[in-house]
């Protein structure tokens, strides 16, 4: 069975007059930013959501000051898929990137993987604009089973190109 579903997200910048909107579709392990009337960009995921986690990661979608770059963390039962769009400047496209690797590396850096406990988030939280293309930070919180918090922080960076980069 297919899930179609269309969430539209408003995001207000500085003034109430100033509005950036785009859809979200999710068609089962695909998602696609859908801007105007013909501009759509796809990327894929590694599982199908359900409706309440496409709900959740569109309300924490996260978009950069200038609207050229976004994050959405699909938060499952068994894995979070954190990905995104980013807007090039040179073709003045929007480029999908994948960055779920981020809390699996996040996890062997605390000492445990997924299953040792009960609850793990992981979301972006802040775009950087001092550099030429663009950063974001990521946040890994992990709950164990008695209730002890665990914290971890890791980042990816775009060059101007929208290319994710190591360094």
């Amino acid at each position: 069975m297919r899930l179609n579903i269309i969430v539209v997200l408003f995001v207000f910048f500085g003034s109430i007059s100033s509005f950036f909107a785009s859809d979200f579709i999710f068609r089962d392990d695909k998602i696609v930013l859908k801007l105007g009337d013909n501009e759509e960009y796809i990327g894929g995921l590694s599982f199908a959501p359900s409706v309440s986690e496409i709900s959740q990661a569109v309300n924490q979608a996260l978009w950069n000051e200038d609207s050229t770059a976004v994050i959405l963390s699909i938060i499952g039962k068994n894995e979070t898929s954190v990905v995104g769009f980013v807007k090039s400047n040179e073709d003045d496209i929007f480029l999908f990137f994948d960055a779920s690797d981020v809390e699996i590396s996040n996890l062997k850096k605390i000492g445990h993987s997924r299953t040792y406990f009960n609850k793990v988030e992981t979301l972006g939280i802040s775009w950087d604009a001092r550099y030429p293309g663009k950063i974001i930070q990521i946040r890994t919180q992990a709950w164990d089973k008695a209730g002890q918090r665990f914290t971890m922080y890791n980042e990816r960076k775009f060059d101007v190109r929208g290319n994710m980069v190591e360094y």
